[in-house]
């Protein structure tokens, strides 16, 4: 199976992305008062800068079947090092961080690559049925599981980047736009909840959204 070319959309991503990790650079350079030494904060940038081109670099070489044949596997990982974040705190207060020797790595980060990963696979799938709002039952099971172990860290913010990437896959795999609203209404009658107009609009938006839902 051959490697996926380097296309023009990747071209599109590849450079404004290489201008954020050069600024970032010039910034850190900066802030550290010029110091170029093997130990300071820039040279450590660049060794995961190098580390990561070519994480990159066999990410964009590796065919697209391959991730989706390990896509369960990858996920599967991401849920267990959620779980060892919080049997094998790293120290008081939220728990974050997982600690291997001289490498500290947030398992959250890692779990939100894994869970486009499964999604992906997943909507991608012909039994996939984004008609109905029967289909959404896994996707959203997916999610929830790393959304409720990032939750209890605790750490919101990550955790609702869960939801976010939710959304975002669903609504480009076409699911019907009703069906968005729908997993997002707990969200929207609690800041709805702070005024009565605002909640009315939303409660007649809920009830037509019922009436057009096929199960």
């Amino acid at each position: 199976m051959r490697a996926r070319a380097f296309t023009g959309s990747s071209f599109g991503i590849f450079v404004p992305a290489s201008v954020l990790v050069l600024l970032g650079l010039l910034v850190i350079y900066s802030a550290t008062g010029a110091d170029t030494s093997l130990s300071s904060p820039f040279a450590k940038q660049i060794i995961w800068l190098l580390c990561g081109g070519v994480v990159a670099g066999l990410v964009i070489a590796a065919p697209s079947k391959t991730f989706q044949a390990f896509a369960l596997v990858i996920y599967g990982m991401s849920i267990l090092l959620l779980l060892a974040v919080l049997v094998f705190p790293s120290g008081i207060g939220a728990r974050r961080w997982l600690h291997f020797g001289p490498v500290h790595f947030q398992a959250s980060e890692f779990a939100k690559f894994a869970l486009v990963l499964v999604l992906a696979r997943t909507m991608s799938d012909r039994r996939f049925r984004r008609e109905s709002l029967q289909g959404l039952v896994l996707p959203t099971v997916l999610t929830g599981i790393p959304f409720i172990l990032v939750l209890v860290e605790p750490d919101l913010g990550t955790a609702t980047v869960f939801g976010i990437i939710l959304l975002a896959m669903l609504f480009w795999s076409r699911v019907k736009g009703i069906y968005l609203f729908f997993l997002v209404t707990p969200l929207v009658s609690i800041a709805a909840a702070f005024n009565l107009g605002s909640w009315l609009v939303f409660f007649a938006l809920l009830l037509i959204s019922i009436s057009e839902i096929r199960v």
